[in-house]
């Protein structure tokens, strides 16, 4: 298209050497406005990601466990360049995971933005496709945790490659589930709650620091649901009842246009359908600068299971209205007809850390009503088969040494000339025993 009119331009300039001289520079500019932006996408791909670099590969690519990876999406085309090259990860998963018997490896496939034929990977290939910034579903996750947990359950070689697109956010949505659910993060101990533990354990082996959990899965919802999750593998299931989403009440006062205000209205979504829009029932109420609250009739929408909701910014201007914020639940874990969700807790709002959009009280409150002679449907979730438990629990001894050790050296300071070869037999020693365990109870 710039082409097209760059064409046009000459034509009509009748080849004045200043005005070439001008779009010659002008295409410069733009030019090195491209390299900028590209090394830009290539330094937020790569940074912050532990990267597997042995034995010749170089890939963004992050062992969790033994027998769970997680990497970024196997790419194609300039894409390729920030991400992982389709044809290297190709190579990885047949090099290290492979025998004369057949592939010993399986990928899961969350990026609904990117898709690929089985058949690059051996018909080896999982797809359950999750939007970027969205919590992957309840029945979704629960069908692939099974599907996983299978899998690993059939052989001690077995692995599992999980990848959305910068094998962040739903990557760790699933392999933390996963922890949760097959006992990996029992003993570990960060902190006296299962989900923080796998949560860290997930950041430390992905990025390197135990404490950036925010890094490794930084929106909300896929935070809510992983608790969600952990509910379910205490309660052995979960139900999907209907309710009726009554009352909206959004606090303090989103700064979306120039007088510190906004025109704020909001969508409902189910199951990728929209059940309700505030703006074609109501009209849009002005929230000015500084107003504490403002309550939105929700009238009575019946909703179920997975829900989403999106609040926009109505613009005056001849452009599409802004969204702002949006949040993601499940009715089978509202508590008294009432969810409460600060800004830490709202998709969109959290990354404002300065408070220039969002004021550091925004706070949103949804009120629900029961539903007379409701159905409501319940789902059960399979325990962990004996193989995956066992071996999880003596993984997790591992882990646990593993932080401990790290966290002693720390403390300790520099080492004695003679420490480092004492600390390498005393590891050798644990890992062979931990392996000669591991072994033992697969074979039992």
């Amino acid at each position: 298209m710039a082409s097209i009119v760059t064409f046009f331009v000459l034509a009509l300039v009748g080849g004045d050497p200043q005005i070439r001289s001008l779009l010659v520079f002008g295409r410069v500019i733009r030019l090195l406005r491209i390299i900028r932006i590209y090394r830009r996408l290539v330094k937020m791909a790569q940074s912050r990601k532990i990267r597997y670099q042995k034995f010749g590969f170089n890939l963004d690519l992050s062992y969790i466990t033994n027998q769970v990876i997680a990497m970024a999406l196997p790419a194609t085309g300039m894409e390729s360049k920030f991400r992982n090259p389709l044809e290297e990860v190709q190579r990885f998963m047949r090099t290290m995971h492979q025998d004369h018997t057949g592939p010993k490896y399986l990928i899961f496939n969350l990026a609904s933005e990117r898709a690929y034929s089985a058949k690059l990977f051996d018909d080896q290939v999982e797809t359950y496709p999750t939007d970027d910034h969205c919590p992957i579903m309840m029945e979704v996750l629960c069908e692939a945790i099974v599907t996983m947990e299978g899998f690993l359950a059939e052989h001690p070689r077995h692995i599992v490659a999980v990848h959305c697109k910068n094998g962040k956010g739903r990557t760790a949505q699933l392999i933390v589930s996963w922890l949760l659910y097959s006992g990996f993060s029992k003993a570990t101990k960060f902190s006296s709650l299962p989900q923080v533990d796998a949560l860290q354990w997930f950041s430390l082996k992905r990025t390197g620091k135990r404490d950036s959990v925010e890094v490794a899965c930084e929106d909300p919802s896929q935070l809510r649901y992983i608790e969600y999750f952990h509910k379910v593998c205490q309660e052995g299931g979960y139900t999907a009842p209907s309710i009726a989403l009554h009352k909206i009440t959004l606090h303090t006062t989103p700064k979306m246009d120039r007088n510190k205000g906004c025109d704020p209205w909001f969508v409902i979504e189910m199951r990728g359908r929209e059940v309700f829009d505030y703006s074609k029932e109501h009209v849009v109420q002005r929230m000015h600068a500084g107003r504490e609250k403002i309550e939105f009739d929700a009238n009575n929408t019946v909703v179920q299971g997975d829900v989403c909701i999106t609040f926009y910014h109505h613009s005056e201007e001849p452009v599409s209205d802004e969204k702002m914020f949006y949040l993601w639940f499940h009715t089978g874990f509202i508590e008294n007809n009432r969810l409460i969700l600060t800004k830490s807790e709202l998709d969109g709002c959290s990354r404002d850390e300065k408070n220039k959009v969002f004021a550091a009280g925004v706070k949103l409150e949804l009120e629900f009503k029961s539903v007379k002679h409701a159905r409501i449907p319940r789902y059960s979730m399979k325990p962990a088969s004996r193989a995956t438990s066992d071996v999880a629990q003596s993984m997790s001894v591992r882990m646990r040494m593993e932080v401990e050790d790290e966290e002693r050296l720390a403390r300790r300071g520099p080492l004695p000339d003679d420490t480092p070869f004492r600390l390498i037999a005393s590891s050798c020693a644990f890992f062979a025993q931990a392996r000669a365990n591991e072994s033992r109870l697969l074979q039992s």
